[in-house]
């Protein structure tokens, strides 16, 4: 293939196996740990993918949680501020980590994952609904002030993705309510 992958998650197993599969198919894939919510290991990480490949070309902002599925007054409020944490703060410190590389570099291209919550109400997903209204809203800046870098900057809502997040979704129906749900054999 050909490309360097930084593969980047907070579980280590996790990006072991995603950096085998891309190392099976003929790219260098470096692992690397951090947890999207903290700001430093973010910064470390990206320096190491620089590091190790020598640029940095695409970002794609991709962690995220559903956060506290209820009402709002059910809502654990530590709970609602790790959401906005993972999904907006996460894909800030990401973006913030690797615009200088790009500016640098005078190109990049960055991609974050935005999802249903970002473009309606999204009851009893307020945490994850206006996080990701607000990464809409934070890429549509960040696209605004470097769009004289050569570094384009999009964010894409990509429906929903058999992942651990769903099927996390799906076990709590109950306390989801009359919120569609996708079962996994609409994924087929």
């Amino acid at each position: 293939l050909g490309v360097d992958i930084a593969v980047v998650a907070r579980t280590l197993d996790v990006i072991r196996a995603t950096a085998r599969a891309a190392q099976a198919v003929g790219a260098r894939a470096e692992p690397l740990q951090a947890d999207a919510s903290v700001r430093e290991e973010i910064e470390e990480a990206v320096d190491r993918a620089v590091r190790r490949f020598g640029r940095l070309d695409i970002l794609i902002a991709a962690a995220g949680i559903y956060g506290p599925i209820g009402t709002v007054l059910d809502n654990d409020p530590a709970a609602w501020e790790q959401t906005i944490r993972i999904n907006l703060m996460g894909t800030f410190y990401a973006i913030r980590a690797v615009l200088p590389a790009m500016i640098a570099q005078r190109r990049g291209k960055i991609v974050a994952f935005s999802g249903g919550g970002a473009v309606s109400p999204r009851p009893r997903f307020s945490a994850y609904a206006t996080s990701k209204a607000a990464v809409v809203r934070l890429i549509e800046t960040v696209a605004a002030e470097f769009a004289d870098c050569g570094i384009d900057v999009n964010v894409v809502a990509p429906g929903p993705v058999p992942t651990r997040l769903h099927e996390e979704v799906l076990r709590q129906a109950a306390r989801v309510g009359d919120v569609e749900l996708l079962t996994p054999a609409a994924f087929l």
